[in-house]
């Protein structure tokens, strides 16, 4: 058994400070870190997560804290990317006429600010949108960079979009 002491010095504690989420703690040997604070990136605060997997946070904290800190221009690069692909495929308008069929007009309603989904009020419904999550996984020297948009609290959909380290869109998900 190891008294307090041993335990403390086994495992030494870094304190990280970020551009929008203020400071974070991790243990040298934490493998993932999950992070509940605030945000005002859309004018106004709102809850999100973060959460980091990585290998090993001494070699990888630099990279991390720069992420962290490029979150407004991740933010904005997955808006631009909803809207490149609703125009190309109107998938982000199919989704939404789901989730409108399913909770019906009343709840889409209080959920976008729209009673209809059209093309044209899109880019309105995808600003109207909380900031998202992000989850971090750096791992055998790949990165991706995962932004989590929900919906509503009160309802389960979300989108997902998935970058790389240059944060270039790999990836879109429309979570039902």
């Amino acid at each position: 058994m190891y008294d307090n002491n041993e335990i403390e010095s086994r495992y030494q504690m870094f304190v990280y400070k970020t551009k929008y989420f203020g400071e974070f703690a991790a243990n040298e040997d934490d493998k993932q870190i999950v992070i509940e604070t605030k945000t005002n990136i859309t004018g106004i605060e709102q809850e999100i997560s973060i959460i980091m997997d990585i290998e090993n946070i001494i070699d990888v904290k630099d990279y991390c804290i720069k992420i962290l800190d490029d979150y407004k221009k991740i933010y904005e690069k997955g808006k631009m990317a909803l809207e490149t692909e609703n125009k190309e495929k109107g998938s982000l308008v199919t989704y939404l006429q789901k989730i409108h069929k399913r909770y019906g007009e009343e709840m889409f309603s209080k959920l976008s600010g729209m009673k209809w989904i059209t093309k044209r009020n899109i880019t309105e419904i995808i600003n109207k949108m909380d900031a998202p999550d992000i989850r971090i996984e750096i791992k055998g020297g790949k990165v991706k960079v995962n932004l989590v948009y929900e919906i509503s609290k009160e309802v389960e959909e979300m989108i997902g979009v998935r970058m790389d380290k240059r944060y270039k869109v790999e990836k879109i998900k429309y979570y039902e």
